[in-house]
């Protein structure tokens, strides 16, 4: 009975230490994955700054373009409206 409960004892260590290392282990790999999260966001936040800032300067672009284009077809529509001409020799 003694030598039953020693072996049990070693198995009941064992697995203690074994359930230790797993948490460490575990504890670790939660941390790196943590990290490499926190890494993976913080590129993503510096990508969406930078499609922003692109998507901003495309609006401005487009708008002015309209600007121009409503211009040019307001003149087209009144060429001589208010305009004067000088006629050259």
């Amino acid at each position: 009975l003694q030598q039953q409960a020693k072996k049990l004892a070693t198995h009941l260590d064992a697995a203690k230490h074994t359930a230790d290392l797993a948490a460490s282990v575990r504890s670790k790999t939660a941390g790196a994955n943590a990290a490499m999260l926190a890494d993976m966001l913080g590129s993503l936040a510096a990508e969406a700054k930078y499609y922003a800032g692109r998507s901003d300067e495309s609006y401005r672009a487009g708008m002015t373009c309209e600007r121009v284009y409503d211009s040019v077809r307001e003149s087209n529509n009144h060429p001589y409206q208010g305009k004067v001409t000088e006629t050259h020799p």
